[in-house]
């Protein structure tokens, strides 16, 4: 309790990683870690007094002492290293969680489906470009990575208007469904015979594949879809 007096996690919350690393911390009973919501919406995250705690610009992040994780899986690792009480820590590896860091989420999100839609998010992304444009022309000391992230929102702005770049991440997806069907074909939890904060961040994942209503990617995974149920009956 010592080392975790003036913990902090910014966190969104409609950020899935950052529900995943809650979820963590819920299951592992850290209850006096200060929450500081970062409103995404208004552009928060590019505060300089954050930007100069996370270059990456992005929630997850987990603060404490002079540690500093921006990272929700990593993260994990380092709560599960440094403080093994009430283990959280998979028996087998958390290699699920590598494929699950590769989906872009946001292109499904704010994406469009067909070459006829209009991405849903296209305009908030463009107004993050000006944001940046003007952290950047106010912070000279933080001039290149705010254009470094610029060029990142540039990229997901030309993936949010292709149809094809929504179709990759949703087989990313469904490919991480087929793994977990493979792992709990054989076992109660995601990695291994106990509850670990693997589960944690997949229950994040599913609750996502749900509220984007595609539920037919469980279709034909019987165990990820009993093991759905009982993650949510926790």
């Amino acid at each position: 309790d010592i080392m975790l007096q003036g913990a902090k996690l910014y966190y969104n919350t409609k950020s899935i990683f950052s529900s995943g690393l809650r979820l963590h911390l819920a299951e592992k009973g850290w209850n006096n870690v200060e929450n500081v919501h970062i409103d995404l919406s208004k552009h928060q995250q590019y505060e300089p007094w954050f930007a100069r705690k996370n270059h990456k610009m992005q929630v997850p992040c987990l603060e404490i002492g002079s540690t500093f994780i921006d990272d929700s899986l990593e993260a994990s690792r380092w709560i599960e290293k440094n403080f093994p009480e009430t283990s959280l820590k998979p028996e087998t590896s958390d290699e699920l969680l590598t494929l699950m860091q590769n989906v872009r989420f946001r292109v499904l999100l704010y994406g469009i489906e067909g070459p006829n839609d209009e991405p849903k998010g296209y305009n908030g992304y463009a107004k993050r470009i000006q944001s940046l444009m003007s952290k950047s022309n106010e912070n000279g000391d933080l001039a290149e990575i705010y254009q470094t992230k610029m060029s990142q929102v540039h990229s997901i702005l030309s993936h949010l208007k292709s149809c094809e770049a929504y179709r990759f991440e949703i087989e990313k997806c469904e490919s991480l469904c087929e793994a977990m069907e493979q792992e709990l074909s054989t076992k109660p939890f995601a990695a291994g015979s106990s509850y670990s904060y693997v589960d944690s961040h997949l229950t994040s994942f599913l609750s996502r594949v749900m509220n984007l209503d595609k539920q037919e990617i469980l279709e034909g995974r019987p165990h990820v879809d009993a093991y759905w149920t009982r993650m949510q009956e926790r």
